[in-house]
């Protein structure tokens, strides 16, 4: 059973991006270029098949931005753990529940060790998943 990813961005050099960081992560990761098309993915969820487990989604974007897609979710009742990744919000835009980490995720901590808070947090769901 694989930890299932639904990863949102419109710039495809994003999402390669994201992908590679999470190489070597037990997960299964479909893409989506839209808010549209990520809450469409959501809605017609086969029940037969394995839901998914996480939505990444970035804000700005063509059709349905981050912030309108998660409260899309949120109005439909689905129950998805939510990352928002934002060049451009800051964290008190961000509605209650969402986790948000703002571009660029890669930060350097005192000792100079450098952390990748996306892959990061991404290991925390998949390990609260494994419980």
């Amino acid at each position: 059973m694989a930890f299932k990813i639904l990863l949102t961005d419109d710039e495809p050099f994003m999402r390669k991006s994201i992908i590679r960081e999470l190489k070597g992560l037990d997960v299964e990761i479909t893409e989506k270029e839209n808010g549209l098309d990520a809450l469409t993915a959501l809605l017609s969820q086969d029940e037969s098949a394995e839901p998914f487990n996480l939505l990444i989604t970035d804000n700005e974007m063509p059709e349905l931005k981050g912030l309108e897609l998660i409260e899309q979710v949120k109005k439909h009742g689905l129950n998805i753990p939510i990352i928002l990744i934002s060049g451009t919000l800051k964290e008190i835009d961000v509605p209650e529940g969402v986790i948000f980490i703002a571009k660029p995720w890669s930060v350097k901590d005192k000792e100079g060790k450098e952390h990748d808070l996306l892959k990061e947090q991404v290991e925390l769901f998949l390990k609260e998943a494994q419980k």
